[in-house]
């Protein structure tokens, strides 16, 4: 029957033992590997040099020749219990180069693990069988292997056999104290009667935690003002000493672990140095830590616990009040007091007596602001947090910018998004720009005077949009032309225009068309832009960051002509014959291309076509010329003011000298024959009679 398992020199091995049989040196093999064929039990070849899927390669444990065959050398090596998980199916021998020498197979053997539920401490073994075994070297480095419980047994046996069979071996005294030293080395040691609850001295016999000590009582001494003394101790009737095993530096290393006998407040706990490497004795502070044992507190269900840096609970109580949780005790009446706000009308700040930690949903304060907002977008930070949208709900259910008075008391909750003010002022359903009359010399909160006054854009910002439109138009860079435009009925003179490509500053010079104007400053950007008009200027005394209301000031208004007809005023012009130009115009302020002009020298059917400043170019030229001619020009712009023109007339009445007595719809004594005369009358008129009203505009919300 075939041989199914069985080890062989591989052609490296077999090259090397040749050549150290030949030249008289020796072949050093020095680790054993396993592995687990890949799942399959793998045959030996002697071409191989490396296993098929080595899972784990580490010294030899013992290398020696067979006693019951010299031609036999057996290598073996221990895998620990902690180590494994996988199959054992072949086994490599390798030298001290890292060559595979020899190779072998065996039977499937699964190593487990502790952590898988059980665990074994696994033993390989090979035979190998070779020619001259002198050319191999036996010899292990015990420094860096474990010994197998045969090895242990065999070389105890020789020395219980013979008193001293080797001198140069050590004896049992020696083994005894080797033996003693190594187990001083490991962290766990030998209990101690008690532990100390403070810094004693380290003399003499005392009583420590409630215990009488005696000589020769081990004590944990972990409380010694200088932490450097620390450590375990040996009770004398004169000075303590260090126990043998923690009286070196290599005995006391981070880990160390005791348990405590005896004591009042330390019995039956271990106690760990938390103390990090390095750690040089009676140089580096020692510190001990509790990790096991009694905490002192009683066996209870408790409200609120003390735990320790490990976690462990060291306190309990049963407070009934917010103190005792260590809490801020504080009651903030809705209906009464409520914390004030700080900071600006678009920046408010909120410090309460109890500091927000984070900001969180549903977190709610009452709030009395300390100034108004007028409806912009305003941030709050409560507690140095992060600032926040300002918000209230419409009417229609959007959220918007909340509208706040000074002095205002309002409940504000975050939503996770924005402080909502819960109870908000009435929302203003007016849009923003309607113009109104007000009974009152003083305006209501939701509307401004109409008095020109300059309003700051951010402040006022849907009265801005709802005032100064925006418009697409074409700019060429480096040119004053600007094409394109939806319309320039609205577009005066002088009126200030901005937008990407304009230079700050730049106002309409001239009014080209229907669609395009001038501007009197040179784009800088070419293309199609969005165009921003101020047709009430910046207001008075305003710059580039407000914006102006029409000044309404005693005036009436009225509706846009819109083509009608019915709105005509005088434009007073100088006119040249054959020439479209009129100058000499005091304002072109409300007129727009397009407008029709009539009048002696100017032919039917003309418009506007072209407005400088004080000259406009018409669609036809004059058939005459004149000075300060009265020309009539038909509409006007909106928004643009004007003044009604009253003249010169006569009145007529009629006298019915006939006698006749009328019909129904004549006057008193309705005039049937031609026998009549008129006259003219004169004296004072009285215009109807007028109610003086504040002209206001609302500012939406």
């Amino acid at each position: 029957m075939a041989q199914t398992y069985f080890a062989i020199l591989t052609a490296i091995g077999e090259a090397k033992l040749a050549n150290a049989t030949a030249l008289g040196t020796m072949l050093q093999l020095t680790k054993m590997a396993v592995g687990d064929g890949n799942g399959a039990t793998p045959i030996p070849n002697r071409n191989q040099t490396a296993l098929v899927h080595e899972n784990r390669r580490a010294p030899l444990n013992t290398l020696f020749v067979d006693p019951a065959n010299a031609s036999q050398i057996i290598a073996e090596q221990i895998i620990p219990e902690d180590i494994g998980d996988w199959w054992i199916r072949e086994i490599g021998l390798y030298d001290a180069a890292g060559d595979l020498c020899a190779v072998a197979n065996c039977p499937d053997t699964y190593k487990p693990v502790l952590s898988s539920g059980s665990g074994r401490t696994q033993i390989i073994r090979m035979v190998l069988i070779v020619a001259n075994t002198s050319s191999v070297e036996l010899k292990i480095d015990p420094s860096v292997v474990l010994a197998p419980r045969s090895y242990v047994d065999q070389v105890m046996a020789g020395h219980l056999v013979e008193q001293n069979p080797h001198p140069q071996y050590t004896t049992d005294a020696e083994v005894a104290a080797l033996i003693a030293a190594e187990i001083n080395k490991l962290d766990g040691k030998q209990s101690v009667r008690v532990a100390t609850t403070t810094s004693i001295i380290l003399s003499g016999l005392q009583t420590i935690d409630g215990v009488a000590l005696v000589a020769g009582d081990r004590v944990l001494v972990k409380c010694q003002s200088a932490a450097k003394d620390n450590g375990i101790y040996v009770v004398a009737v004169g000075a303590w000493f260090r126990s043998t095993d923690a009286d070196i530096s290599i005995d006391v290393t981070p880990g160390l672990f005791v348990s405590v006998d005896q004591g009042t407040a330390n019995a039956d706990s271990i106690w760990q140095l938390v103390t990090d490497a390095p750690i040089t004795l009676g140089t580096t502070g020692l510190v001990f830590e509790m990790f096991a044992g009694k905490s002192g507190v009683a066996a209870n269900t408790y409200r609120s616990l003390t735990v320790n840096a490990r976690g462990q609970v060291i306190g309990g109580a049963n407070p009934n009040t917010l103190a005792g949780y260590e809490l801020v005790e504080q009651i903030v009446s809705q209906a009464a007091t409520a914390f004030t706000s700080a900071g600006t009308a678009l920046a408010y700040t909120l410090t309460p007596s109890m500091a927000l930690g984070a900001l969180a949903a549903n977190t709610r304060y009452r709030i009395k602001f300390h100034t108004a907002n007028s409806g912009a977008a305003s941030t709050l930070s409560v507690s140095g947090l992060a600032a926040k949208s300002v918000k209230q709900y419409d009417a229609t259910g959007a959220k918007v910018s909340a509208v706040i008075k000074a002095g205002q008391l309002a409940d504000v909750e975050y939503d996770g998004a924005d402080w909502v003010i819960v109870d908000p002022l009435p929302t203003m359903l007016l849009p923003a720009g309607l113009p109104l009359d007000w009974i009152g010399i003083t305006p209501p909160p939701w509307a401004v005077v109409r008095d020109g006054s300059a309003l700051t854009r951010t402040s006022y910002a849907s009265l801005y949009a709802a005032l100064c439109p925006t418009r697409s138009g074409t700019l060429t860079s480096g040119s004053v032309n600007v094409t394109g435009l939806s319309t320039t009925l609205d577009m005066w003179v002088g009126m200030p225009v901005e937008g990407a490509g304009i230079p700050a500053g730049a106002t309409v010079a001239s009014i080209t068309s229907v669609s395009a104007i001038t501007l009197s400053a040179n784009a800088t950007a070419s293309g199609a832009q969005t165009l921003t008009l101020f047709p009430f200027g910046y207001g008075n005394s305003g710059s580039a960051t407000t914006f102006g209301v029409p000044d309404d000031r005693g005036l009436h208004t009225r509706s846009y002509d819109s083509g009608r007809g019915y709105e005509q005023s005088t434009l007073t012009a100088n006119m040249t014959n054959a020439s479209n130009a009129l100058s000499g115009i005091s304002s072109t302020r409300g007129l727009y291309a397009g407008m029709p002009v009539s009048g002696p020298g100017i032919p039917a059917n003309t418009s506007i076509v072209i407005i400088s400043a004080n000259i406009v170019y018409i669609s036809n030229n004059a058939t005459a010329s004149a000075t300060a001619a009265a020309l009539t020009v038909t509409g006007r712009q909106i928004g643009a003011e004007g003044m009604d023109e009253i003249r010169s007339h006569k009145h007529l009445q009629s006298y019915d000298l006939t006698g006749a007595s009328g019909s129904a719809g004549g006057l008193v004594g309705t005039m049937y024959a031609t026998n009549s005369f008129t006259r003219d009358s004169g004296g004072p008129e009285n215009n109807v009679k007028r109610r003086i009203y504040l002209p206001i505009i609302t500012i939406g919300a």
